[in-house]
């Protein structure tokens, strides 16, 4: 399977368990990433989870607070509903 290169995009919909977690990865392997849900409250739930788990991951060391704020800053969340 092809890698796909640092600056392509990844975009997920729905922002629950696997959503978020999918997001995570690509963000931490440098992707900007979408995150998108109808759910502006599952969003705002991810993008929390998400930062315990790297304010966690600073805590241990396993990063720095800068890296910890580019990693977040890769991920939008976008509140979209059907049309």
């Amino acid at each position: 399977m092809a890698r796909l290169a640092k600056e392509t995009p990844v975009g997920v919909l729905g922002a629950g368990a696997m959503g978020g977690g999918i997001a995570q990865v690509a963000a931490r392997a440098g992707h900007p990433v979408v995150l998108a849900d109808t759910s502006e409250a599952q969003l705002v739930k991810a993008r929390d989870d998400f930062a315990r788990a790297l304010a966690r991951d600073v805590e241990k060391g396993r990063l720095t607070s800068e890296q910890s704020s580019a990693i977040a800053d890769r991920v939008a969340h976008v509140v979209r509903g059907p049309e």
